[in-house]
């Protein structure tokens, strides 16, 4: 009831909904469709696996459906609130779907999956003409690379969505050479080490207890805070049940609402 948005100089009450944007909206959104899930489960004839984020949703069956079955799907998603409206144009069926930035293909011998590019997306990167650090450029790179590592199961989809990228992107502005050799450096078998680190530090992540405290104080500098904590870090280390030394370290929060009333300066 207290949600406005300021449009071209005018201000508007939001009435039904959340504002797009909003930190808590995609949380609130999964927790209000979470009665929906619960709906699709107990009408959808055959469902073996519900995944669902927001407005996005894959469904499973047990064997290929049967002729009356996707109306009866349609119907259970579109019966549940008359706010909740599924089209028939965004309902896919069969064994290659998409779901979120993926394109599922169960049309071989194994599962396969691969980058899901929307058809609307114009891929209007950052302009190379603009003001930005190298490093902004850079960013979008090595960003690229790593979602297209984990977007692909197989080095030739890889490479061929990597190809995809450095085209549209060196047509925005950009040094070929440059995006060329920071996309270089990303391979398969730059995927596998780096899964194989993840691991490592989960299992050593999983040894490892982290409690934190939180201080709302101004007038104390945050190296004298530190430094008091770690004289009698022992005495914390028996507090959390610690048999081995304690790591300190501290940490800055910004009032999130700070970026927002400078935007215009900032940006």
């Amino acid at each position: 009831s207290s949600q406005y948005l300021d449009l071209n100089g005018q201000l508007y009450k939001l009435v039904i909904g959340l504002l797009t944007g909003l930190t808590c909206a995609s949380t609130l959104a999964n927790i209000y469709l979470n009665l929906f899930d619960e709906h699709l489960v107990n009408f959808v004839p055959n469902l073996c696996k519900l995944y669902r984020y927001i407005d996005d949703g894959l469904m499973i069956l047990h064997g290929p459906p049967s002729a009356h079955d996707i109306p009866a799907i349609l119907a259970a998603c579109n019966t549940w609130h008359r706010t909740i409206v599924v089209p028939s144009r965004a309902f896919s069926i069969g064994l290659q779907v998409n779901f979120l930035d993926l394109l599922l293909d169960a049309t071989g011998s194994r599962f396969e999956y691969q980058t899901y590019r929307k058809p609307l997306n114009n891929y209007d990167y950052v302009p190379g003409s603009s003001e930005h650090r190298r490093s902004t450029f850079d960013g979008i790179v090595h960003t690229e690379m790593h979602r297209l590592l984990y977007t692909n199961s197989s080095g030739a989809s890889f490479a061929r969505h990597k190809a995809f990228f450095l085209r549209r992107f060196c047509m925005r502005g950009h040094l070929r050479s440059r995006a060329h050799a920071i996309a270089s450096k990303y391979n398969f078998a730059f995927k596998v080490s780096h899964l194989k680190t993840k691991q490592r530090l989960s299992r050593a992540r999983d040894k490892l207890s982290t409690h934190f405290l939180i201080c709302q104080h101004h007038a104390v500098h945050s190296r004298v805070i530190k430094k008091v904590m770690a004289k009698y870090s022992h005495i914390l280390g028996s507090l959390l049940g610690n048999t081995q030394s304690v790591h300190l370290d501290v940490a800055h929060t910004v009032n999130r609402n700070l970026f927002r009333l400078l935007h215009n300066a900032t940006w």
